[in-house]
């Protein structure tokens, strides 16, 4: 039994950059560039966004135009309002698949959201809320007790 030549089959070529190797973006000597803006989407992305907002659209007319001829079809007037593009493709998706279109729509929500409460006290001394409560036709001496965790002996209590 002969043994087979060894043959190194190479089935990728290293790609060449302006830097150098793909894989090692990075030479010595030379600076790193900007890279992406932050918040920028990549090219990959936006396309295919773009292309699946396309797809909802066309959908969304074929949906419109399939009732604008069932309309027609049962002889009853064809709605030049109803939504077309990707408002009726939504409006079948909410139909058919109401899970789906909750799921879409909670993706839409804001995932976290920051309130800032400020709230403003004001402290009244005991002299102050004494002459409001006097004012209001209150005697003090009788709300006092009632603001402490001290029991009244039964005898005191009318």
């Amino acid at each position: 039994m002969t043994k087979p030549p060894n043959i190194r089959i190479v089935t990728r070529l290293p790609l060449r950059s302006k830097r150098g190797v793909v894989g090692r973006p990075f030479e010595k000597g030379c600076a790193p560039g900007p890279g992406r803006p932050k918040g920028a989407k990549d090219k990959l992305s936006r396309e295919i966004r773009q292309c699946l907002l396309d797809a909802c659209e066309n959908v969304g007319e074929r949906i419109a135009q399939r009732d604008a001829e069932a309309l027609k079809a049962a002889g009853r007037e064809i709605d030049l309002d109803a939504p077309r593009g990707l408002t009726a493709f939504f409006e079948w998706v909410a139909l058919e698949y109401p899970q789906v279109a909750c799921a879409m729509l909670a993706r839409l929500m804001p995932t976290q959201q920051q309130t800032e409460v400020k709230v403003e006290h004001t402290y009244h001394t005991m002299e102050e809320i004494a002459a409001r409560l006097r004012e209001l036709g209150v005697e003090p001496k009788r709300i006092y007790p009632l603001l402490t965790d001290e029991k009244k002996p039964e005898d005191e209590v009318h």
